[in-house]
């Protein structure tokens, strides 16, 4: 049986705590929390306590939604606009940001992800909230963990971020043409992945300096974005 989040189950029969024949069928009464009669049903097979224990409930739910709408309203764009790009690697016109807020989870906790990518997608950002700040620094790390060998085997450079400043790191790999950057800033997490001239490439075109350069733009997206997620004008 599938119960919408808004609906509460405000009787049982049999009752809970019980130990039931296999075969027993369970009878569930549901109510909405703003129907009429909801209190008196509540109350009448659960007591005030119920009530009690149905708002608190209810306002968690109605905080996690608050504060997953007002994380769905950042501007995942502004975390890649104002540092300038290196148009031979990367476009510098941004597409439009796209936002999801998934369905809760066991605690009620809501994530939010952001999303904002150049115009060929050689540049992707996501932005996605946590439950705590520990648990974006986690995310952060495990992007660039040793796990990720098609990004760290011969790569450029890799660079770590002490946990206590966010946690993630840089990855530049000019064989393959592929980067990824990734910190915690508070309760969001965030991580850049880049696709550019491989080695083969680029000496085509004549860039001898792509290490370096994808390095240096990594270094200054994340001083920016840490600068604009702490500032919260984004």
């Amino acid at each position: 049986m599938f119960i919408k989040s808004n609906w509460v189950v405000v009787s049982q029969d049999p009752v809970p705590g019980i130990t039931v024949e296999r075969a027993t069928q369970l009878k569930l009464g549901i109510a909405k929390p703003d129907d009429e009669a909801f209190d008196d049903l509540l109350t009448a097979n659960q007591g005030d306590e119920g009530i009690l224990r149905n708002r608190l409930v209810e306002q968690d739910r109605q905080a996690a939604d608050a504060r997953a709408e007002e994380a769905k309203e950042r501007d995942p764009c502004t975390l890649l606009n104002g540092v300038s790009v290196d148009t031979r690697l990367f476009k510098s016109s941004l597409q439009e940001a796209k936002r999801d807020i998934a369905e809760p989870d066991e605690a009620g906790f809501k994530q939010v992800t952001l999303a904002c990518a150049n115009d060929d997608e050689g540049l992707v950002i996501h932005a996605i909230t946590h439950p705590s700040a520990q648990a974006a620094i986690d995310d952060a790390i495990g992007n660039v963990a040793d796990h990720q060998g098609f990004l760290t085997n011969n790569a450029f450079t890799v660079e770590r971020y002490a946990p206590e400043v966010g946690g993630g790191g840089a990855i530049v790999n000019t064989e393959i043409g592929v980067g990824r950057l990734a910190y915690a800033v508070g309760e969001w997490s965030v991580m850049v992945e880049a696709m550019f001239s491989d080695e083969i490439l680029a000496r085509l075109d004549k860039i001898r300096d792509t290490g370096p350069t994808v390095s240096d733009f990594f270094g200054r997206l994340r001083d920016h974005g840490r600068v604009v997620i702490t500032d919260g004008n984004w």
